[in-house]
């Protein structure tokens, strides 16, 4: 009986296992971290379990973007209660040592040593110290504008305990920090009036035109928007030449940055569409008017090379040359997202991705299928193109090591002829089919296994069962009366 039992729990998990596997899978509609969160972490870092300690330690360097208010309030609560400055810096050079650092200026990251100083001491000044360092790896990450600002007053608290850290984070965030240092809020604080000179010296804030030659297109749209913001002048003309720039992030940063001028741009605008037209701009536009006339020029000029590319890109769909086709294609996308025949090119994506799912490049024929859908969503074909794009996401999950059972069957509730996604539907419900068979046959055979035992151990009881004691006197002969008594 214990074997039977023994086998049938067995099975139950089994079932059980296999109906979480083809679970789908929850999906999380945000990463924000309340306010009440970071409270709980904060206490967790004092926990006498060392797995809660650095499950807290993680979540404290791991906060993303959407977090950022519940920092904040974070941060204005901490400030609030800051440790004893004779406390500040010992604490920080212990974070230090547990590192093996002997010197102030060691380039070591101090929230590694958190976890061992942790295991001998969590006393309040310690547990202060420790989240504000872990606070500021999360802001250095994130590395937005707001996070920064939070950063800065973050080094500013304690005397000159953070001015090693400081130069450091400066060192490695380099010119990230270009749109606040140009832009600084009101009454701005020592970090930052301490970090504005370097920048000027190492990043040429003073100079408009050096500091916008960044690769990165984030950047330079928030450098653009924060000259635009305190209207420097030499900035001007600096900004006007990216009202027309191919990416649509730099253009719009442009324009944003250049109507921040008012009435003081009419002569840098003048001045672009003389360059761009070959004539005088209306000396009776108004600078809005005149904006309006230049930012069309621009448009004209990029919309026009948008369509080289967009006819080159259909010649080669025409000749069979897909990824030359989406080459041209992606050029049209850059420099004119909004174009009128942007749903033509919608069909070259979702072949090409075909191309690549045949190839097994997952990760492109995944990206191919989504720009299809992004490019026309309300197509014809836009349905199976989702189903495809959810085989794909399927497939490389299952290359992973995990079977989506019910990815692949919402695959074929959208698109009966998809082959592959029917192929391991049946491959991996027959294979769950075998196993149950297997274990039923596994069942049976033990239950009739335990049946046998129990048969032969009765019998054999019964064998062995003792007959009743006789005594020879007792015992007649046939046809032989008993002698009276």
């Amino acid at each position: 009986m214990r074997a039977l039992l023994f086998i049938a729990s067995c099975l139950l998990m089994s079932v059980g296992a296999s109906a979480l596997a083809q679970a789908p899978s929850a999906q999380l509609s945000s990463t924000a971290v309340t306010t009440d969160e970071l409270v709980r972490a904060a206490r967790d870092l004092a926990s006498e379990n060392e797995q809660v300690r650095q499950n807290a330690w993680t979540l404290l360097m791991a906060l993303e973007e959407d977090s950022l208010p519940a920092i904040a309030a974070r941060v204005q609560t901490l400030q609030s209660h800051r440790p004893a400055l004779t406390e500040t810096i010992p604490t920080l050079a212990s974070f230090r040592r547990a590192l093996g650092s002997r010197r102030a200026d060691d380039d070591v990251d101090m929230a590694n040593g958190i976890p061992s100083v942790l295991r001998e001491r969590r006393d309040a000044n310690v547990l202060s110290m420790a989240e504000s360092v872990l606070l500021l790896r999360t802001l250095e990450r994130i590395g937005t504008i707001d996070a920064q600002k939070l950063l800065t007053t973050i080094l500013s608290w304690d005397g000159d305990a953070w001015q090693q850290e400081s130069r450091r984070i400066y060192s490695r965030m380099g010119a990230r920090l270009l749109p606040l240092l140009i832009n600084p809020p009101g009454n701005p604080n020592k970090v930052i009036r301490r970090w504005i000179p370097a920048a000027a010296r190492d990043f040429h804030l003073d100079n408009p035109s050096r500091a916008v030659q960044q690769t990165d297109a984030r950047l330079v749209s928030e450098i653009l928007v924060a000259y635009g913001n305190i209207r420097r002048m030499d900035a001007m003309r600096v900004i006007a030449s990216f009202l027309g720039n191919e990416r649509v992030q730099i253009r719009e940063a442009a324009r944003t940055a250049i109507a921040k001028y008012g009435r003081n741009a009419i002569w840098v605008l003048r001045q672009a569409y003389e360059n761009m037209s070959g004539h005088d701009a209306d000396l009776n536009w108004s600078t809005e008017r005149t904006m309006r006339e230049v930012l069309a020029l621009n448009d004209q000029v990029r919309l026009a090379e948008a369509r080289t590319d967009f006819e080159a890109g259909t010649r080669a769909q025409q000749a069979g040359r897909l990824s030359e086709a989406v080459r041209h294609f992606d050029v049209v996308l850059l420099r004119a997202p909004a174009i009128a025949e942007r749903g033509q090119m919608a069909s070259a994506y979702a072949a090409f991705a075909v191309e690549r799912l045949a190839a097994r490049d997952l990760p492109a024929a995944a990206h191919n299928y989504r720009r299809a859908i992004w490019l026309a969503p309300t197509d014809p074909q836009a349905a199976r193109w989702r189903a495809a794009l959810t085989f794909v996401t399927a497939e490389s999950q299952l290359a992973q090591g995990v079977a989506d059972v019910y990815a692949y069957r919402e695959t074929l509730a959208a698109d009966a002829t998809n082959e592959g996604a029917a192929h391991v539907v049946a491959q991996l419900t027959g294979e769950a089919a075998a196993k149950t068979r297997l274990y039923n046959k596994i069942a049976a055979a033990v239950a009739a296994l335990a049946l046998l035992v129990l048969a032969i151990h009765l019998h054999r009881r019964g064998a062995r069962k003792p007959r009743a004691p006789c005594n020879d006197h007792d015992v007649t002969s046939p046809g032989e009366t008993p002698a009276p008594v």
